[in-house]
C-alpha cells in the first residue's frame, strides 16, 4: 500500500463521525477495489457505500485533487489537505 494511505482508516472514521448514520457515501478514488472493500467493512453498519456519486448523500474524497466545484456537492468537513467530505446540496 502506498505510504500516503497510512491514515485511510482514520479518515473513514473521521467521516463516519461527522455524517448522520444511514447516509449513503461514495468513495473517491473509486479504485483500487480492495480499498472500497475495506471501507465497506470499516463503515458498516453506520454508513452505506454506493457505487455512484449520483446515489450519494456524501462523497469521501481521499488523496484526490478535486476540481473547485463538483455539481450538487459542497465541502462539508476536511480531515487534511486532499482528504475531505463533501455534502450533497441539491435535490435529486
Amino acid at each position: 500500500m502506498p505510504s500516503n494511505w497510512f491514515d485511510f482508516y482514520d479518515f473513514l472514521k473521521f467521516g463516519e463521525n461527522n455524517v448522520p448514520n444511514d447516509s449513503k457515501v461514495y468513495l473517491l478514488p473509486a479504485s483500487p477495489l480492495f480499498i472500497i472493500n475495506w471501507a465497506k467493512y470499516w463503515l458498516y453498519p453506520n454508513l452505506r457505500l454506493v457505487d455512484s456519486s449520483k446515489n450519494a448523500d456524501y462523497i469521501f474524497s481521499f488523496n484526490v485533487d478535486l476540481p473547485s466545484t463538483i455539481f450538487g456537492f459542497e465541502s462539508f468537513v476536511q480531515f487534511a489537505p486532499n482528504k475531505v467530505v463533501l455534502k450533497r446540496v441539491n435535490s435529486r
